[in-house]
């Protein structure tokens, strides 16, 4: 199996933009919720290179972020979902505070 394919995809939402990771590069962009539907701009990437299967992986995420995914919260679980294509995120724990 190739490096990273077991990394979990990490998805941040602070002060109105966005901040995710499939386990090479970050991806970044301004978003906003409308509708039920996550909106986000043009997509900003770093540029590191990276095995083949994380840039897939890479690709496949940055593609689901940008096409207006639906954005469902259910307890500590988040969905995007995009004709077919879905992806689940679980709530960490915060890692700062009291």
């Amino acid at each position: 199996m190739d490096a990273g394919q077991q990394q979990p995809y990490r998805l941040e939402f602070a002060a109105g933009r966005l901040q995710a990771s499939a386990g090479c590069n970050g991806l970044g962009s301004v978003v906003s919720l409308e509708n039920g539907l996550l909106k986000t701009g043009a997509m900003m990437s770093t540029l590191m290179a990276c095995p083949p299967a994380l840039e897939q992986r890479e690709r496949s995420l940055s593609q689901l972020l940008s096409a207006q995914p639906r954005l469902v919260m259910q307890g500590n679980r988040l969905q995007l979902q995009a004709g077919r294509d879905r992806l689940e995120f679980q709530r960490e724990a915060s890692s700062g505070g009291s």
